[in-house]
């Protein structure tokens, strides 16, 4: 396993979220205290039901080109050529149900005129995203960080000169349609310069192929959208714009957190699948140290959002979004699951057991969809919070059972005690500290979780030695 590489598309694809994620937050914030807690809503209510649209453009063939292209770098142009005939025929049908569903529901023109627009730009960043799996599958994730970063910078500079301005909500969400523009342009120039030049044909064959192995990825993905946004549809349909406002300025914060984990587990696919073509042992010492570094990362950062959870809405959204402070501290206990669920998604992936992650995201799908029916009417948008952790404890507890059946299996207790205990102790100092500011008290809490953790050797010199090993 090459420690380096992986460490490296890690820190890109780190790096880049990062950066890219604040950006969009800060753009959210301006949204959210611009627009208040209703215009707010229906800019989330627009993301949240074109995605669950937009699906139906990518039917797995991007994972698919992560995986195959990492093996034989020499199907990079013929698949970016079919994939892209096939994704223009895709989008068209996508962007007719997104028309057509929307206007069954009795939603204003205005909100209406959101979801068209976002739709647009869906389809628009569903194409780059072909050129970001052609950067992981070469394992270049520095041009995906770029990429992202640019496009971040143009949207929200101009997002927030239309807000100062004093536009609204549909003026904001053209710009998007500019920023998608510059995305695909740069995204497509960049991928002919340093990797390949789509070739574009019609191989119906290829077209089978994709499909049929793609499908268990898409559906997945499918089954993954649902029950990530329908919480925030069935939240605009049964309670309004204003619940669906004050639920999703609290979700972005988890959403940041969990972005951590995709650039983890999409730095260390190709590894993953490259190592179960070569070394059975390699991939299962790869699967088991994620598994532990996973536990490291994201259990402190839970438990830190949780105790500053107030401090933490207040700053960013100010007092209209007070009711987002108990969802927060419920939403972000799904990130630890999500964390480990996703390490455990990209495993079965890797190891051709993707069918696998269809089963369990589909039930998962169903199990929120049921969940939310079921607490949304009586206690709103907190029932949706405890929907959402609830799904992802049940998507953890089956990828872990297929993994530990398909590969190896690995004690949890051993894997995450110590964090757990240096997590606890963290927690201790940082509770009576959470009133001081928080530019102070995080960073005394994360020093002394590093301390805690090294005391109880929760990382060992072997683990150590990965990050500067050749």
């Amino acid at each position: 396993m090459s420690v380096i590489r992986i460490i490296k598309n890690i820190s890109a694809l780190a790096l880049g979220e990062f950066i890219t994620r604040i950006l969009s937050l800060i753009l959210i914030i301006y949204l959210a205290r611009y627009l208040g807690d209703v215009g707010f809503g229906r800019y989330s209510f627009a993301f949240a039901f074109t995605s669950l649209f937009l699906v139906l453009v990518d039917p797995g063939v991007n994972s698919l080109v992560i995986r195959d292209v990492a093996r034989d770098k020499t199907l990079t142009s013929r698949y970016m050529g079919n994939i892209l005939l096939l994704r223009l025929i895709l989008s068209s049908i996508a962007f007719v149900f997104i028309v057509g569903v929307i206007n069954l529901m009795d939603y204003p023109r205005d909100t209406k005129l959101v979801v068209y627009i976002v739709g647009v730009y869906g389809i628009m960043t569903s194409f780059s995203q072909l050129t970001r799996s052609v950067f992981r599958a070469f394992e270049k994730m520095e041009y995906e960080a770029l990429l992202n970063i640019i496009e971040r910078l143009v949207f929200v500079s101009l997002g927030i000169v239309v807000l100062l301005l004093g536009y609204g909500l549909i003026e904001v969400v053209s710009v998007f349609l500019v920023a998608g523009v510059a995305n695909i342009i740069l995204s497509f120039f960049l991928t002919a310069k340093k990797f390949a030049t789509p070739k574009l044909e019609l191989d119906f064959k290829l077209w089978k192929y994709l499909i049929r192995e793609g499908l268990p990825f898409g559906l997945a993905l499918i089954f993954i959208t649902v029950y990530m946004k329908i919480n925030t549809v069935m939240l605009s349909v049964m309670k309004g714009d204003a619940v669906v406002g004050w639920y999703n300025a609290a979700y972005q914060i988890p959403l940041a957190v969990s972005l951590i984990s995709f650039a983890f587990m999409e730095a260390i696919f190709p590894t993953l699948s490259r190592l179960h073509e070569s070394s059975t042992e390699s991939l299962i010492y790869a699967y088991e140290k994620s598994f532990k570094f996973s536990s490291i990362i994201i259990l402190p950062i839970a438990l830190s959002i949780t105790l500053l959870s107030e401090k933490i809405i207040l700053i960013l959204y100010g007092k209209l979004y007070a009711s987002s402070i108990v969802v927060l501290q419920i939403l972000v206990w799904f990130t630890v699951f999500e964390f480990l669920s996703y390490l455990l998604y990209v495993t079965l992936a890797s190891i051709n057991r993707q069918r696998l992650n269809t089963l369990s995201t589909g039930i998962c799908a169903a199990l929120n969809i049921l969940l939310n029916l079921i607490l949304i009417p009586s206690y709103s948008f907190i029932g949706a919070g405890i929907a959402t952790v609830i799904t992802y404890v049940a998507l953890f507890s089956m990828n872990f059972y297929f993994v530990s059946k398909y590969l190896c299996k690995i004690s949890i207790i051993k894997a995450m005690n110590k964090p757990i205990i240096a997590t606890l102790a963290m927690g201790f100092i940082l509770y009576p500290l959470r009133d001081m500011n928080i530019l102070v008290t995080i960073p005394l809490a994360g020093l002394f979780y590093i301390l805690s953790l090294y005391l109880i050797k929760g990382l060992t010199k072997d683990d150590i030695k990965l990050f500067y090993s050749p």
